[in-house]
């Protein structure tokens, strides 16, 4: 087997890999939200570190990945370096492999769309929290008596209530 086509077999087993993990990553973010939503704190803690343990998992995919490419790259001209996502996609399309079954492009947008759906979910996480956070604020000012409202400036700042 050549070196090109090592290289080529490796990536785009790397990058079956980064999928099959950030995969699990989304759906644990999906199962992190329902879980919001049900209030059920237990199982919010177990899923927080099942998604710790795949985010570590991921990142040794991704140094993994770095680590390789830096290799690579020490191994081809400057003007073949690869400095991108769009570089790589161009160096391993000039495979023979590549240019008929487009393994690795797939595998790459793949990665591309479920790292973008975990975006997204991350995000609705994130705006359910704030918002249970502006409750809970709400509920304690209201349980000590305090004003509920702020008074707002022309620029959106806060002002300190009289």
């Amino acid at each position: 087997m050549k070196t090109d086509e090592k290289t080529y077999f490796y990536l785009t087993d790397l990058w079956q890999q980064l999928c099959e993990e950030h995969a699990l990553l989304f759906n644990i973010t999906c199962d992190e939200y329902l879980f919001l939503l049900d209030s059920d704190l237990e199982s919010i803690e177990k899923i927080v570190e099942e998604k710790n343990i795949v985010i570590e998992r991921i990142a040794r995919l991704e140094n993994i990945r770095k680590d390789y490419l830096k290799d690579l790259n020490s191994t081809l001209k400057d003007s073949e370096k690869i400095n991108s996502n769009s570089d790589l996609l161009k160096f391993l399309g000039k495979s023979v492999i590549e240019k008929e079954q487009k393994h690795f492009a797939r595998f790459n947008i793949l990665l591309v769309n479920i790292i973008g759906k975990i975006k997204k979910q991350n995000k609705r996480n994130q705006i359910f929290l704030r918002k249970v956070m502006i409750s809970l604020s709400d509920w304690k000012k209201e349980a000590f008596g305090e004003k509920n409202f702020q008074i707002y400036t022309a620029s959106g700042n806060t002002v300190e209530q009289p």
